[in-house]
């Protein structure tokens, strides 16, 4: 039987976690330089370090800003951009708004995943986001990153687990990581968006959320995601995904994917990596 959420071992790095995200928050959500910002080591922890951190991020973000020179042309900024974890329409103003961002030397790029991804050339990158993020638009880092993903909850007909899905967004989201990570969150049983396939698959059904881990969507050898609890209360859900995604980042190896990671330390917080049964091919006679 899968083990049950009591089975999780206790609290670890998530302070850290929460440190890097309001810390995100405490500097207004800029984005600038935020990839060569990184949390403390593990072992760091308490106010000074959050302290220490927040300083640390605050030059980091400064020096990025680029200075405009004359004659010099202005860096790349490239930003994911969406109008919601669920939400999945753009109105027209923020189309609208898109457009002028880009103007005639940016690009836009939709994605599968209902984001934009907006590539303009700009010395102001902060002034940007802060103005995508006042047209309520969700802005995030390209890269390796954390990426939450959610379907649409039956056009928000299904919402009883929207409010997870933008918790996760605003505590893990855009977060650095040694690979690019997916967490998916269905709204339901059905399980319609994949999130079963993704690196890491959270599915709300009857009232309680199952969790998958290590799934790959791509490749000759994809395959879904290993189910490792099923039924875990709403108050809990949330601290597992942030532990296993704090522990992920202190301990994956650069460029290491979920599922490697997964499968090399064999346990992540409390859930055990099970080889899946290798399947054997057989020709039936009618050739069918």
């Amino acid at each position: 039987a899968a083990p049950r959420a009591a089975a999780v071992a206790p609290r670890a790095g998530a302070a850290e976690l929460a440190a890097e995200a309001l810390t995100r928050l405490a500097a207004g959500g800029a984005l600038a330089g935020e990839a060569a910002s990184r949390w403390l080591d593990a072992s760091a922890s308490g106010p000074a370090a959050a302290s220490a951190q927040s300083a640390s991020s605050a030059a980091v973000l400064g020096a990025a800003a680029a200075v405009p020179v004359p004659g010099r042309k202005a860096p790349l900024f490239e930003i994911g951009v969406s109008p919601g974890v669920g939400n999945k329409k753009f109105t027209a103003a923020q189309m609208a708004l898109l457009a002028q961002c880009a103007s005639e030397d940016g690009e836009l790029e939709y994605t599968p995943e209902h984001q934009i991804i907006l590539r303009v050339p700009t010395f102001e990158p902060d002034a940007l986001v802060d103005e995508l993020r006042a047209a309520n638009f969700i802005v995030v880092p390209i890269g390796d990153v954390i990426k939450v993903k959610a379907c649409d909850f039956c056009n928000l007909e299904k919402d009883d687990a929207v409010p997870m899905a933008n918790h996760l967004q605003d505590v893990i989201g855009g977060l650095s990581a040694p690979k690019e990570t997916s967490v998916a969150l269905n709204g339901c049983g059905m399980a319609c968006y994949g999130a079963v396939l993704e690196d890491i698959g959270i599915v709300y059904r009857k009232g309680g959320y199952d969790l998958f881990l290590g799934g790959k969507k791509f490749g000759r050898n994809a395959h879904p995601a290993q189910p490792v609890a099923e039924g875990i209360p709403g108050d809990q859900i949330g601290g597992i995904v942030e532990r296993i995604v704090a522990e992920y980042k202190e301990k994956g190896h650069p460029n290491e994917r979920f599922h490697k990671f997964f499968k090399r330390v064999g346990v992540i917080q409390g859930f055990r990596h099970v080889d899946a049964p290798v399947t054997v091919e057989v020709n039936p006679v009618c050739g069918d």
